[in-house]
């Protein structure tokens, strides 16, 4: 008689971008030294918007271990050619199928996930009370288990760390 394998269930792990990824330094007058990305937003071409942008240290490995234990999917309030443009400018290597944005987050009604069902979990700088939409949406799913950082807004001293990443990693890999 031949024993069954084991199903291994599969993890979908959402991410946050704009205070868990990266910041965007909107304030014009006091804008800290860091790269203007480009970001093509009216449908005019050479129509450019820059927005002076710093990625978080430590979002790189914590991205790059994620994907060692799961699916890693963008999931943003931002709107889609913001998200493609900070994505490809800090080479967070997202497909661009696996990028969700503003469109999908507000239609979470209608917006239709078509990824496996599976254990779920969104990381995320805000409080979880105030991110149903983005719940809502994965939901669909499946239950989600919410993991809150704290917001990254452009200082080094609110890195991820490598006991931060390590806490995130196996808190997912353990569930």
């Amino acid at each position: 008689m031949r024993s069954k394998k084991p199903q291994i269930e599969v993890k979908n792990i959402f991410v946050d971008l704009d205070e868990t990824l990266i910041h965007t330094n909107l304030d014009k007058e006091n804008p800290n030294e860091v790269p203007e990305v480009p970001v093509n937003i009216d449908p005019r071409p050479r129509k450019q918007d820059l927005y002076p942008a710093s990625l978080r240290p430590g979002a790189n490995e914590l991205l790059f271990q994620l994907r060692s234990i799961g699916n890693v999917f963008m999931l943003t309030r931002a709107i889609h050619p913001y998200a493609l443009a900070m994505n490809k400018q800090f080479n967070l290597a997202f497909p661009e199928n696996r990028i969700y944005s503003r469109r999908d987050v507000e239609n979470y009604r209608y917006k239709e996930l078509r990824i496996p069902s599976g254990k779920n979990y969104l990381i995320d700088d805000l409080l979880e009370s105030t991110n149903y939409e983005k719940i809502a949406l994965i939901s669909q799913l499946g239950s989600v288990k919410y993991i809150r950082v704290l917001p990254f807004y452009g200082n080094k001293n609110e890195a991820l760390t490598t006991s931060m990443i390590g806490d995130i990693v196996s808190t997912i890999r353990n569930d």
